[in-house]
């Protein structure tokens, strides 16, 4: 009988549901998950998202399994092949957004009623931001009459009634409104009288301002009218007079009067198509972050939360599920009070996609049990650099052209908020326009004085959002704050200051509020951390990550971009700290969000160790394609990005090879409109897209038809070698890390992949199954004979998968130990003591110690591998009291200490790191 599977598991492996793969599938591979050590399914969203969605956020339809990836039916075929392994199922829910389609049913029916919808408030709308109270859609691709002229607008009707169609957007009409179709159809009708009957109906409805009872009443009349239509024209004749009467009202392009009647019943909706261009300057609801195609849910209001979480009650309820990863935690009104509702329903372990920010911990106060794990990521990449040369990278970047890191983020943040949030922001400074009413010192300031220093305060913010209510501030808000300001009054001009300080105290709820208005108080407090969450991602991660090249390994999700002092001494506190305030957090080295994948970071990490070689090589690189498309010129940072994700994402097939060039053609068109300096999403310059998309190519062709293109492929393969090297190091340390390890799907072996949707790309599991099974074997005849033969073909990865599936049965063995237990830093002592990094778990009586090397480029050339005698005279300290015997989980080998010391000729003789396990 199978061990039911605990609440928190010691690992995972990230399914990226959709694309290739779905739950029947994910059913079919769980015997490979269990064999490799995985405890728990770790699913992408499952809930019905839109057709051909590649990866489920874009949710429509919150309460019932998608039938795209197999239904409900598979999802519980999944489930219970997961329980006959004794596994579980982490599950991805998306609490912050949905679709805004009209395949939302609750979407549509807003759009049909406005105001007067049941659903109104389960969104985050603002009616009252619009002249005409009506719902701004930023879909069109002209100017709304050019469009309308064109016949581009199109009168039609579906299942549910009449609509506008606009190439796919579908906007249907408000019932109140469908009178004017179907008078001119009675017009058309042989019999007149059931149509002219439905008409007076539909114009009975109640208005769109309704009240409560009203919204009932529209309710339950508009579904007799979809049943009334439906069976009308179930008719011949009168579907004929129907489709006439919309062909009538379609007017015809050239003939601008046959409008006007379309344009009369357009200007009666709850919704207005606008111009996308001009459309997201008025936009009265609140997006995720900047997609207006995903709309915001109220997620804080009992009775969306509890529409919205009906089918993850009911799974948490049935045991079919063993925990939840939030997405997006920060984009909710109230985090803290969000997670006690989800704890109610009886979730038992519950993570949160949040990004610290320095030295910033998850809040004790949250009823979760850790993050997703960017923070343990960042950390790792640091472990692998070379201190000194990462900042001789970064000095030369800096010569060539770049900035203070500070500046940069700053301006970065402000083109943003410039750019894709000036709405929101506007609106919030008329929100505290409207409060500067009730503060004596305060009356005086106008809107527009109130606009700069809010602007400044949002992009001054160091971390994703503070956490305040509107009531007060606690300690660690109030730190955060005061750091802002002071960012804040740098850029500021003195006149400013007061603007700036009424905004301070109105965040920091100070007392004197009235009681109506304490309502308005708390509302912007909400909305304004709502705001600074996007505006950081979009600054920081999709702006700046693009623009800071000295070291691509370090631009991710949540990083440090500075060049650290002591990489490993940076891990031990970061690994301290997680055990300290996160019980079960995931160790995460790669992720769907991650800028590239975790073996090319581990690539790149070794140009620091190679910085003057990088330097030399690189500078007739750039040389030449400054040549290549003369018409939009390179420039170094595009050049250099280049370069970097050339050498990390190099594949080691010539198959593979074959595939990189449409793959970086995709990548580097993204990095150029993420970075937002020559083109962007918003304004392609299509003459530049097709420049670097060229010098993409010209790259790839270098690298064996010129001189400094052979020299780069020369200096690529010396930095892959040894980026195996830190790969193999990077998995030792996730596994040995406290918290649940998480793989991300398919990074069992060299992960290669590049930003999304590169790295969703379909996995090939029969043949890591095929590999898995053929290691399994090995090992239990000879495991040193195996290690050689996978040290002789490092490039195939299976060394990797070796590495991760004999540390996760250690972790599996030792279930307490490597997720609770204590960590401590063992001291090196000898020569090579600055190549190796090491961490000590110890839980009652038991011990466990990552060892890995690092830098070795210093130590050997390729083919040669850094163990054996390269470490003589070097040896770990054990700690007083420790254990003396150690059993390396990775190889079998059996060393003893000596003296209180373990010689890394010993721990490191197969491989470049070892897991050792004691008690």
């Amino acid at each position: 009988m199978s061990p039911a599977p605990r609440t928190v598991p010691t690992a995972t492996y990230r399914l990226q549901l959709r694309g290739g793969l779905d739950l029947r599938r994910a059913a079919e591979i769980v015997p490979y998950l269990s064999a490799l050590g995985i405890e728990h399914a770790y699913l992408s969203p499952v809930c019905a998202a839109s057709p051909g969605s590649e990866h489920g956020y874009d949710v429509l339809d919150p309460t019932r399994i998608d039938s795209d990836i197999g239904g409900r039916e598979a999802f519980d075929e999944l489930c219970a092949a997961l329980a006959r392994a004794g596994m579980g199922v982490l599950l991805d829910i998306v609490p912050n957004h949905m679709r805004a389609h009209a395949d939302n049913r609750w979407w549509r029916d807003v759009l049909e009623h406005g105001p007067a919808s049941r659903f109104a408030d389960f969104f985050d709308l603002r009616w009252r931001a619009d002249p005409e109270r009506r719902l701004v859609l930023p879909v069109l691709g002209s100017h709304y009459g050019e469009v309308l002229e064109a016949g581009e607008l199109v009168p039609a009707r579906d299942r549910a009634g009449f609509v506008i169609r606009y190439h796919q957007t579908i906007a249907p009409l408000d019932p109140r409104t469908w009178a004017v179709v179907l008078d001119r159809a009675a017009a058309l009708a042989r019999d007149p009288t059931p149509l002219s009957e439905l008409a007076r109906r539909c114009e009975g409805l109640p208005p769109r301002h309704a009240t409560e009872d009203a919204r009932a009443r529209r309710a339950t009349v508009t579904s007799e009218l979809r049943d009334r239509l439906a069976r009308l024209a179930q008719d011949e004749a009168t579907s004929e007079a129907i489709d006439g009467a919309l062909a009538e009202l379609a007017g015809r392009p050239g003939d601008p009067d046959s409008f006007d009647a379309l344009h009369t019943l357009l200007d009666d909706q709850p919704w207005r198509l606008a111009y996308w261009r001009s459309g997201l300057g008025e936009l009265n609801y609140r997006r995720f972050f900047d997609v207006s195609e995903l709309v915001a849910l109220r997620t804080e209001l009992p009775t969306v939360f509890d529409a919205t979480h009906r089918l993850v009650a009911e799974l948490v309820r049935a045991k079919a599920i063993a925990g939840l990863r939030v997405d997006h935690v920060d984009g909710l009104a109230d985090p803290r009070g969000y997670l006690e509702r989800v704890r109610a329903l009886g979730v038992e372990w519950l993570v949160v996609e949040k990004i610290l920010c320095g030295d910033e911990a998850l809040r004790s106060d949250w009823q979760a049990d850790g993050t997703t794990g960017y923070e343990f990521a960042n950390a790792a990449v640091r472990v692998f650099l070379d201190a000194d040369g990462a900042a001789l990278l970064d000095s030369a970047w800096r010569v060539r052209g770049g900035a203070d890191l500070a500046a940069w983020t700053h301006a970065a943040k402000l083109q943003v908020l410039d750019e894709l949030f000036a709405p929101t922001l506007r609106r919030l400074a008329e929100d505290l326009r409207g409060l500067t009413v009730s503060d004596r010192r305060a009356r005086d300031v106008a809107q527009g004085e109130l606009e700069a220093p809010l602007r400044e305060l949002t992009a001054a913010l160091p971390v994703y959002r503070t956490y305040l209510d509107g009531t007060g501030a606690g300690e660690l808000d109030d730190r955060v704050l005061a750091t802002a300001v002071a960012e804040a009054e740098r850029h500021l001009a003195p006149d400013h200051r007061l603007a700036l300080s009424f905004i301070v105290r109105v965040l920091r709820g100070e007392p004197g509020w009235t009681e109506d208005r304490q309502a308005d108080v708390c509302d912007f407090v909400r909305r304004w951390q709502q705001l600074t969450g996007p505006v950081m991602a979009k600054g920081v991660e999709d702006t700046l990550m693009y623009r800071w090249v000295p070291l691509l390994c370090l631009a991710e999700v949540g990083s440090d971009l500075r060049v650290p002092v002591d990489p490993v001494a940076e891990l031990h506190e970061l690994l301290r700290r997680s055990r300290a305030t996160q019980r079960a957090g995931l160790v995460a080295t790669a992720t769907h969000d991650t800028k590239r994948g975790e073996d090319v970071r581990m690539r790149i990490c070794v140009l620091s160790e190679l910085a003057e070689r990088w330097l030399a090589c690189t500078r007739p690189a750039r040389a030449a394609l400054r040549d290549v498309a003369p018409e939009a010129p390179a420039d170094d940072d595009e050049v250099e990005l280049l370069l970097q994700t050339v050498v990390g994402a190099w594949p080691d097939t010539p198959a593979a090879e074959a595939e990189l060039a449409p793959r970086l053609r995709e990548y580097v068109l993204k990095a150029a409109r993420e970075a937002k300096r020559r083109t962007k999403w918003l304004q392609p310059d299509e003459v530049y897209e097709r420049a670097v998309q060229a010098r993409a190519d010209a790259i790839i062709d270098a690298m064996t038809t010129t001189e400094w293109g052979r020299d780069l492929a020369a200096l690529q393969r010396r930095v892959a070698f040894h980026g195996a090297m830190n790969g193999l190091g990077q998995v030792v340390l996730k596994v040995v890390a406290p918290g649940v390890c998480d793989v991300y799907q398919g990074t069992e072996l060299w992960d290669l992949s590049l930003v999304d949707p590169d790295n969703r790309r379909p996995v090939d599991f029969a043949a890591r199954e095929r590999l898995h099974a053929e290691l399994v074997v090995s090992f239990a005849a000879d495991p040193l004979a195996t290690i050689a033969a996978l040290r002789e073909r490092w490039s195939d990865g299976r060394i990797k998968m070796a590495v991760l599936m004999r540390g996760l049965v250690a972790r599996r063995s030792h279930p307490e130990l490597f997720l609770h237990g204590d960590v401590q830093r063992i001291g090196v002592a000898g020569p090579r003591a600055r190549h190796i990094c090491a961490v000590l778990r110890t839980h009652e009586g038991e011990s466990a110690m990552g060892v890995v090397a690092r830098t070795t480029t210093a130590l050997v050339e390729p083919p040669t591998w850094p163990i054996g005698s390269v470490w003589e005279l070097t040896s770990l300290v054990v700690p007083h009291g420790g254990p003396t015997r150690w059993r390396d989980a990775l190889t079998g080998a059996e060393i003893e200490a000596v003296d209180g010391r373990l010689r890394l000729v010993d721990v490191l003789r197969e491989l470049p790191c070892a897991l050792l396990v004691a008690g």
